[in-house]
């Protein structure tokens, strides 16, 4: 299995709205395993950004890379560069 990190621009992303994307990519997406981070973790995490705040979010997981690939073009297609994409 692959897995990649999904960080979001705390600072302007809304954090319900890539939740809620993720929940219909991991209904919709076969195989593909989502897997989302505490909020509170979300929040506590430091502020370490001069423009933006990317904090890690999720951790999505596919045994294809194309798998993986699909799901961060659907992000970005909803939510642009406010999201960020890490092999894990």
């Amino acid at each position: 299995m692959l897995s990649w990190t999904i960080r979001i621009d705390r600072r302007k992303a809304d954090r319900d709205a890539v939740a809620a994307a993720l929940a219909m990519l991991g209904a919709s997406v076969k195989d593909l395993v989502v897997v989302l981070g505490s909020p509170e973790d979300y929040w506590a995490a430091p502020d370490v950004g001069a423009f933006r705040d990317f904090v890690e979010f999720a951790t999505i997981s596919h045994p294809a890379e194309a798998g993986l690939e699909y799901a961060a073009e659907e992000l970005l297609e909803s939510f642009g560069w406010l999201v960020d994409f890490q092999r894990s």
